[in-house]
């Protein structure tokens, strides 16, 4: 009735919803500064700062949609500030759970999408520096972007995290969506604060050069430097150093490769299959095509397939 006298009645309508909570939505009554008519990502991320009155009243009812859209001016998706209202509500209120994750899902999809103002930042900045700690960790509690790290690499993960260091919780699988809000928010990734360093092994180790790998080596780098450089500039640019030197590599086989790593004041030694360290390879004897090829695709920072598909062509 409403939507078909809106016309003749707009202003009185208009007012009238403006003055009072007269929305339906979620067993109760609101104010049309706090709906929206649909939602952009899971519907079950808003839960305080905004309602979605298309979960009361169907998506697909077109009159409706109209007349709270179209005509009452209700927001058709929720805003940026909707879901940073939600998170810093959460972090005031309760205990970090997978909902919060998928938050900051949600907000660095947006972000990638372009759908950050310059005012948007500013109250992201407010909130990273001022605000309560929005990033969940793995410790069931809240961390500042300044204390947490993101777990992308799984070996480093497990020791820093033992020694109570601060680790987002979010899997490695999910972290890749989440990287464009972590990058913003100056959250640090475990994979490039991690320091390694070979352990130079006793005068009794026996060491002898592989022509055989040193040759198929020599061989995918030049291919991997031409990809890097023309698909994933930043790939590049971060590997350019560790990558130039690896073009006369030379692969050597011993009985065990040492390895000793340092990240957020926490060593641990380390027996990998294979380690480039200076131009060189170091491998063990039972180092295989699978493993040298997953610790090249490390070092570049792409994918272990791409780098197995130069070795086969």
């Amino acid at each position: 009735f409403l939507f078909q006298n809106f016309r003749q009645n707009s202003s009185v309508i208009t007012s009238a919803f403006q003055g009072q909570p007269l929305v339906l939505a979620g067993g109760a009554r609101r104010a049309l500064s706090s709906v929206v008519w649909a939602t952009s990502g899971p519907e079950h991320l808003l839960q305080s700062s905004v309602q979605v009155l298309s979960q009361t009243y169907g998506e697909a009812d077109k009159d409706l949609q109209a007349f709270f859209v179209g005509d009452l001016k209700v927001p058709p998706q929720p805003s940026v500030r909707d879901y940073i209202t939600e998170l810093r509500h959460m972090a005031t209120t309760q205990a970090p759970d997978q909902r919060s994750v998928d938050i900051l899902a949600q907000l660095s999809q947006l972000y990638v999408d372009g759908a950050w103002t310059e005012p948007v930042r500013e109250e992201w900045a407010s909130v990273l520096t001022q605000g309560p700690a929005v990033f969940p960790t793995t410790a069931g509690k809240w961390a500042r972007a300044s204390e947490v790290f993101a777990g992308d690499d799984p070996e480093v993960r497990k020791h820093v995290s033992a020694a109570g260091v601060p680790i987002l919780a979010a899997t490695s699988e999910a972290l890749p969506q989440l990287l464009g809000l972590l990058r913003l928010s100056g959250v640090g990734l475990l994979s490039e604060v991690v320091r390694s360093e070979r352990v130079r092994p006793s005068t009794s180790d026996t060491v002898a050069a592989d022509p055989a790998l040193t040759s198929a080596m020599r061989r995918v780098v030049p291919f991997l430097l031409r990809f890097l450089y023309t698909r994933h500039t930043a790939a590049y640019t971060a590997a350019r150093k560790t990558l130039h030197a690896l073009v006369g590599v030379q692969a050597i086989r011993h009985e065990v490769v040492t390895v000793r790593r340092h990240a957020c004041g926490v060593s641990w030694s380390t027996t990998p299959a294979c380690v480039f360290d200076d131009g060189v390879a170091h491998v063990t004897r039972s180092c295989d095509e699978i493993r040298w090829v997953g610790e090249l695709s490390r070092v570049c920072g792409v994918e272990p397939l791409v780098v197995h598909a130069l070795v086969l062509s």
